[in-house]
């Protein structure tokens, strides 16, 4: 059994795929700035919830926000 307590990655990686789902279900809804807004609410609502849910390294982040401010 995985131990999610101890797994970092495997916490990101959850995150990862609960923020693509939340962009993938906003872009279907039509929602402006789909795989931003969408992304963002669902990763929030996930760890509200209490889901193993953590923040991807900085050396990820970074780049993307760059890229977030150049679009």
């Amino acid at each position: 059994m995985l131990d999610l307590a101890d797994n970092r990655a495997a916490r990101m990686a959850i995150c990862i795929a609960i923020a693509l789902a939340g962009g993938v279900i906003a872009a279907t809804l039509g929602i402006p700035l789909p795989y931003m807004l969408g992304a963002i609410a669902a990763s929030m609502a996930a760890a509200m919830a209490g889901a193993p849910v953590e923040r991807p390294s900085m050396g990820i982040v970074t780049p993307m926000r760059v890229t977030l401010g150049v679009l």
